[in-house]
């Protein structure tokens, strides 16, 4: 199996997670935007964010041994692979159903809708690629207010500026505050 199959296959697995793979309404589907989410490396710049990013990874253990896929050794390098900006948002909303209760496709959609993303289903069709890209990079590079609001966990009463806070914090942060 080379690994355009495979990721096909894993996307596909992602997307299952948190939404209706086989929905025909275009208004209800996401595929257009969980692709450019999934082709985007996650880039972090707060120590231990790097953990985050293994949660996201750890996503790709679960779906081989649900899927019955051994990878070959041509293929095992698959696993090492940068963490993806959709890994890495399925990874979250993995953690805030164990920490929070609710189920895996809330918290995702939740954090989708707080980095202003909810909106672009694939019938949408006029926006270019470049402003999903400017929100994917600009919650990467922590280009949003000092509560949070435009990342993924906006506070309404932040300690500190959320801009330098690891992504666990604010996640536990918002927790305790919106839960």
């Amino acid at each position: 199996m080379d690994a355009a199959p495979l990721d096909e296959l894993y996307l596909r697995w992602l997307y299952d997670q948190v939404a209706l793979v086989d929905e025909q309404d275009e208004s209800l589907t996401y595929w257009t935007l969980f692709r450019q989410m999934f082709t985007t490396k996650f880039l972090w710049l707060v120590q231990r964010d790097e953990n985050r990013l293994e949660d996201g990874k750890a996503l790709r253990h679960v779906f081989l041994r649900e899927q019955g896929i051994v990878l070959n050794r041509k293929e095992r390098g698959w696993i090492e692979i940068e963490c993806s900006f959709l890994e890495l948002v399925v990874g979250l909303a993995n953690r805030l159903e164990f920490e929070a209760g609710g189920t895996v496709p809330y918290w995702f959609w939740r954090l989708m809708e707080n980095i202003d993303l909810r909106g672009y289903h694939d019938g949408v069709r006029d926006y270019p690629d470049d402003v999903v890209e400017g929100i994917l990079y600009s919650v990467m590079f922590r280009q949003y207010s000092h509560n949070g609001e435009g990342g993924f966990f906006p506070l309404r009463e932040p300690c500190e500026d959320q801009r330098g806070v690891e992504l666990w914090y604010q996640l536990s942060a918002y927790v305790l505050e919106h839960v």
